[in-house]
């Protein structure tokens, strides 16, 4: 099974028109996005709905996922997230097929999203990012834009369901580029730089879509 573009298409444009209509759905920052060439979205992770709102926020450009493997066990799952540009990652352990693949998508000239965090946010707090954070970053050597999506509420951790009727908006960050970091010896200390820094830019992208909400 392979991505299939008109499906992919079909179903941003549902998801657009559901964001818009029950949640006002606002986006932020799509001039920081590259016309061109491979390059990660870092983004922060609050709600279920999140990797569909990425797709919905950005028409230039397709999308490819990191989803959790279990989602991949059923047909029509696979064939479903398959056709949509996603790819399987097992949580908890190291998954060098999974980074493999996400270093070849990127180097194809991809956008590929990826959630440091690792898992939904149960307060609606930024969480620690993951360990590996960094080490993906630094071994893809990839370009970063940092999104901030304000989704908590919408369907996080615990509930069936979506909840309408809250306002949500997304915001795209300048790229982040690293090339002083993938200069030095790989380790785990310029890993911890790196993530350090992506987290830093997703936490000042949260206080700026706060401050665009007062106006």
């Amino acid at each position: 099974m392979a991505f299939n573009k008109p499906f992919y298409d079909f179903f941003r444009m549902v998801f657009t028109v559901v964001f818009k209509v029950l949640w006002g759905f606002k986006i932020y920052g799509l001039e920081n996005l590259p016309e061109k060439g491979g390059f990660m979205l870092a983004s922060n992770h609050a709600s279920f709905l999140d990797p569909p709102m990425l797709g919905a926020a950005i028409w230039k450009r397709d999308i490819k996922y990191m989803a959790r493997h279990t989602l991949f066990k059923s047909k029509f799952g696979a064939w479903f997230l398959n056709s949509t540009g996603s790819y399987p990652i097992k949580r908890g352990t190291i998954d060098r097929d999974a980074w493999k693949n996400f270093g070849e998508l990127i180097e194809k000239g991809n956008a590929v999203t990826f959630f440091p965090e690792g898992t939904r946010t149960e307060t609606g707090e930024l969480q620690e990012a993951k360990p590996g954070s960094g080490m993906l970053i630094y071994r893809t050597k990839a370009m970063v834009v940092p999104v901030y999506m304000d989704t908590f509420g919408i369907w996080s951790k615990g509930k069936k369901l979506p909840t309408p009727g809250k306002r949500i908006s997304i915001l795209f960050g300048k790229p982040l580029v690293f090339t002083e970091d993938f200069a030095k010896p790989e380790g785990r200390e310029v890993y911890e730089e790196i993530t350090k820094k992506v987290m830093a830019a997703i936490r000042e992208l949260k206080e700026e879509l706060e401050n665009k909400k007062k106006k």
